[in-house]
């Protein structure tokens, strides 16, 4: 059995070397130590990703073109996924003066079969609907007068039950008279398969 004066200092020895140890753990280490020291050597930077653009950076080919005498007038549509789109236009209204491509998102603004109309001035409309995103000739057909319209829309469409992911096609439509939006009505149908 030890005496009191060595107990004492046997637990005195015992705390000054868990204090030595936990002071090594936390890098608070003297001069020669091991610990790592208390500020890097460079300071770590995290990795961002680029922030993502509102606009796709396709852009057309061509401003915009006008119908040629047989009333036909073919646009390249800029578009997301960078695929050689073009709409075939058939103009069977002889109201039709010229025909661009707008920017479309990166993503579907409507549904499969739907489109969004709008009236960008009184001669011009921007029409939005969703295609695959491959290369593709999309049929555009416009028939009526300028004060009923109907424009049908025909192009591969996505498989019967299937959630294929679409992409914007903008087309600006501008006429040689006033338009409404409200005035116009529009069909897509897929292509037939083949």
């Amino acid at each position: 059995m030890f005496g009191p004066d060595r107990q004492a200092r046997i637990a005195g020895a015992t705390v000054g070397l868990i204090a030595l140890i936990a002071l090594q753990a936390c890098g608070a280490g003297g001069p020669g130590s091991d610990s790592p020291s208390d500020s890097p050597s460079a300071t770590p930077t995290m990795a961002t990703s680029p922030e993502p653009t509102a606009e796709p950076t396709v852009e057309p080919t061509d401003g915009p073109a006008t119908p040629a005498p047989d009333g036909t007038v073919v646009v390249d549509l800029a578009n997301a996924t960078d695929h050689a789109v073009t709409a075939r236009i058939i103009d069977e209204s002889s109201v039709l003066a010229s025909a661009e491509s707008g920017q479309p998102g990166d993503g579907m603004s409507v549904r499969w079969h739907d489109s969004l109309l709008e009236n960008v001035n009184e001669m011009t409309l921007r029409l939005t609907w969703v295609g695959l995103p491959f290369d593709d000739t999309v049929e555009i057909s416009i028939t009526g007068s300028a004060e009923d319209l109907e424009l049908t829309i025909v192009q591969k469409g996505p498989p019967i039950d299937s959630d294929a992911v679409g992409y914007d096609r903008v087309l600006n439509l501008t006429f040689s008279e006033p338009v409404r939006s409200e005035d116009v009505s529009i069909n897509i149908e897929d292509s037939p398969a083949g």
